[in-house]
């Protein structure tokens, strides 16, 4: 089983073939044997043939009444009353089957000399014999007149049988050439049905070998074409072309291949389709999903919800740093997300943190800058007005200056 199972298509078409070719051959040689046996002088026409040649050469016929001719001659020999009235009984019996079988040959022999011969010609002079005995011989043997008999038997009864049996001969001899005639026919026809049948026998082989060449050419080509572009569409080559068309199921499942390839390249159109979007920046693209069914709908959904997934969190953060832009540092990002979305929340909001830590940093230097700014103000001024007061000083130690110097040059 597991031989035939590893078999090709092609190859378990041959096997199927050659197994049919071989029981058509078996089937051929059986009826060539059977019609050699049962042909005329076959071994089972001789056997019937002697079968009914000996029943012929024991039992009397009964349309040939030579049994009734020799009964008479018993009847005129009779030893007692006992004896005749067996005879007699026996002579009726014989009668019977004279007219029985004179009606089976009416009614089955076909129209002709030789049905006249048994059922006229011979059969007319044996029925005047049979009247005659039943008639005359017997009464005349009861009453034991038994010199009239003789005469009877040797006169008009001899006369009658004579005629009777003439007539027999006769319908023999037809009968003779006519079985020669059909043995002839039959033996000829059965050579002619010998030689058909072996003509019909390597008739029907070569058609049967023609016809499965041309089944097998069929099935394995469209196959062949199939298994070649599943092959190229295993290593992702989808522009494939099945152009095998028929109405048989190659047919269907050509057809079933190039709807496949239509969803799969549509799918791959869709696929392309939310790529470049994607690259562009348009994230809120989604697959058609009623465009497909069953595994391939569930293929563009699980697109979609990958996207969903993806975008999800970077909308969220997008809405937070807009917040943030506008100089509300409350905002985080607040869904539950994990891996890489879980570091980009973690991120986000670290940043934010960062930042309003920064801020607040900042905010407290800024105040800390303003009071070194006022002490530094303060400061300044005491200087300036300790410098206005020693301008006054030198101011007066100038004027000083000039009066001595002009007390001098007096």
């Amino acid at each position: 089983m597991s031989v035939f199972r590893n078999l090709t298509v092609r190859g378990k078409l041959i096997a199927l073939l050659a197994l049919f070719g071989l029981s058509l051959l078996t089937f051929g040689l059986t009826s060539f044997r059977t019609l050699n046996q049962v042909k005329v002088h076959g071994p089972l026409y001789t056997e019937i043939s002697q079968a009914k040649d000996l029943l012929a050469d024991i039992l009397p016929p009964p349309e040939y009444l030579v049994e009734s001719y020799l009964l008479a001659f018993q009847m005129a020999d009779a030893a007692d009353e006992s004896e005749l009235a067996e005879l007699m009984e026996r002579g009726k019996r014989l009668r019977a089957e004279f007219e029985t079988r004179r009606e089976y040959w009416a009614e089955h022999l076909p129209e002709g000399p030789m049905k006249d011969g048994i059922t006229a010609a011979s059969y007319d002079p044996g029925r005047e014999f049979l009247d005659i005995c039943q008639r005359e011989l017997e009464p005349l043997l009861a009453r034991r007149e038994t010199n009239q008999a003789k005469e009877l038997l040797n006169g008009r009864l001899k006369v009658a049988y004579a005629r009777h049996r003439a007539e027999i001969d006769r319908v023999v001899t037809m009968a003779n050439k006519f079985a020669a005639e059909v043995e002839d026919t039959a033996r000829s026809s059965t050579a002619r049905g010998s030689a058909t049948l072996v003509l019909m026998g390597l008739v029907a082989a070569a058609v049967v070998a023609v016809i499965g060449w041309l089944i097998i050419r069929s099935i394995v080509n469209p196959i062949n074409m199939l298994t070649l572009a599943a092959k190229k569409l295993m290593q992702g080559d989808i522009d494939q072309r099945v152009d095998h068309r028929s109405a048989d199921e190659t047919g269907i499942l050509a057809e079933s291949f190039r709807g496949m390839m239509t969803t799969i390249k549509s799918l791959m159109a869709e696929t392309g389709r939310l790529v470049t979007a994607a690259k562009q920046g348009r994230l809120d693209q989604r697959g058609d999903v009623a465009a497909f069914a069953g595994a391939y709908r569930q293929l563009v959904q699980g697109f979609n919800e990958t996207l969903d997934a993806v975008v999800q969190p970077i909308n969220e953060a997008s809405t937070v740093l807009e917040q943030v832009a506008a100089r509300n540092l409350t905002p985080r990002v607040r869904g539950e997300y994990l891996g890489d979305h879980g570091q980009i929340k973690s991120a986000v909001n670290g940043a934010i943190d960062n930042l309003e830590e920064a801020l607040a940093r900042v905010t407290v230097g800024a105040e800390q800058v303003t009071a070194a700014a006022t002490q530094i103000s303060k400061g300044s001024q005491s200087l300036a007005q300790g410098a206005s007061e020693q301008a006054s000083s030198l101011e007066e130690v100038s004027s000083s200056l000039e009066q001595m110097s002009s007390m001098t040059k007096q």
